[in-house]
C-alpha cells in the first residue's frame, strides 16, 4: 500500500495535483469560516482531515461529508433564524454565508474535475483556466443574485416572507437536481440502445 502510494506520487503531474490542492484549499475554508470561534486544536486537525479526505480520494462520499459537515458547523453557530434570514444576525452573516457557498461549490466543482484527472494525467493549463473561469463566474452571477434577492426581501422585513422564500428555493434546487437527473438518464438509456442497434 505505501509503494504503490509512493509509486502514485512519483508519476504525479502538476495539474491534477493543483485540482486536489483546490479541493484541500476550498474545504478548510468553508469549514474554517462555518466552525462556532473557539475550536480546540484537535477540531482543527479533524478539519484539515475532512478536507483533505475529498481531494485524495476525489470518487468517494468525501465531498459530500465534507459539504454536510460544514452545513452542519454553520448551523451550529447561527442556528436557523439566520439560516432563513430572519432578524439582525441574519444581514451580518451574509457576507460569511456567501464565501461559504462559494467554497462548497468549489470542493463540489473540483472535485468533480479531479475525479476526471488521473494523478500522472496530462493536462493542458487553458483547460483548467476554462474550468475555473467558468466556475468563477458561476459563483460571481449567484453572488449577485443573492444579495440583490436578499436585499428586496429584506425591505418587507417580515420573518414567515424569509422563510417561505428559503423552503422555495429549496423545493426549486431539489426540482431542478431531479429534472437534470432525469434527463441523464434518458441520454443513458438513448446512447446505449443506439450503441445495441448500431451493433
Amino acid at each position: 500500500m505505501i509503494s504503490r502510494g509512493l509509486a502514485t506520487v512519483a508519476r504525479a503531474t502538476p495539474e491534477p495535483v493543483l485540482v486536489r490542492a483546490g479541493v484541500l484549499a476550498a474545504g478548510l475554508v468553508a469549514l474554517l469560516v462555518a466552525a462556532p470561534s473557539g475550536l480546540p486544536p484537535v477540531a482543527l486537525w479533524a478539519a484539515l482531515a475532512a478536507a483533505a479526505m475529498p481531494a485524495v480520494a476525489p470518487r468517494g462520499p468525501w465531498a459530500t461529508g465534507l459539504i454536510l459537515t460544514t452545513v452542519g458547523c454553520w448551523l451550529v453557530d447561527t442556528g436557523l433564524p439566520v439560516v432563513v434570514g430572519t432578524g439582525a444576525a441574519g444581514q451580518r452573516d451574509l457576507g460569511r454565508l456567501l464565501l461559504i457557498a462559494a467554497a462548497l461549490y468549489l470542493v463540489h466543482n473540483l472535485t468533480a474535475l479531479a475525479a476526471l484527472l488521473p494523478y500522472d494525467a496530462a493536462v493542458a493549463p487553458e483547460i483548467l483556466s476554462r474550468w475555473l473561469t467558468r466556475a468563477l463566474g458561476v459563483i460571481v452571477a449567484s453572488s449577485l443574485l443573492s444579495v440583490a434577492l436578499l436585499t428586496g426581501l429584506g425591505r418587507l422585513a417580515n420573518d414567515r416572507v424569509h422563510l417561505v422564500a428559503t423552503l422555495a428555493g429549496l423545493a426549486f434546487a431539489l426540482a431542478v437536481a431531479a429534472v437534470l437527473r432525469t434527463l441523464i438518464a434518458d441520454r443513458g438509456q438513448r446512447d446505449g440502445g443506439g450503441r445495441q442497434t448500431s451493433r
